[in-house]
């Protein structure tokens, strides 16, 4: 089904990923706010959606929403100069280089299908995943 279904029967607060880079790792997190009594139906949602994205990969729109996603919000960040100040710090001592917005945009660009669905397979595995669970009252999820 396509990302736009997701959630369809659950009340979803709020939901949004974002990625942490670190010298040799990093990290997807994906969030979902959710009332108590809907805590396991989203989990088992984005279990499921993980676990299409790892199968079966993404389209060649969805490739190209997320490219002009993130090129949009590369140059948007670059607007803040806090912002573009710690992206500097942060690249110049993981990396030993600095940002370079033409280079990075490139880079995004250059991103191809097969390649974005070979790393999908790789690395959206439910298999992989830990997961954490934070409310009053909510019981643990299997």
């Amino acid at each position: 089904p396509p990302r736009s279904t997701l959630f369809p029967y659950t009340t979803l607060f709020r939901s949004y990923s974002y990625v942490s880079v670190y010298k040799e790792t990093g990290v997807l997190y994906l969030y979902a706010a959710v009332n108590k009594k809907n805590v396991s139906s989203a989990y088992n949602e984005l279990l499921n959606e993980m676990r299409l994205i790892s199968e079966k990969g993404i389209t060649a729109k969805e490739l190209e929403r997320a490219k002009e996603l993130i090129k949009g919000s590369t140059i948007l960040s670059g607007e803040s100069t806090s912002s573009r100040m710690m992206s500097q710090c942060k690249r110049l001592l993981l990396f030993n280089d600095v940002f370079d917005v033409d280079k990075e945009l490139e880079k995004v660009s250059l991103v191809t299908l097969d390649k974005a669905n070979e790393i999908a397979a790789k690395y959206f595995s439910p298999d992989l995943r830990a997961t954490a669970v934070v409310g009053k009252n909510v019981s643990p999820l299997d």
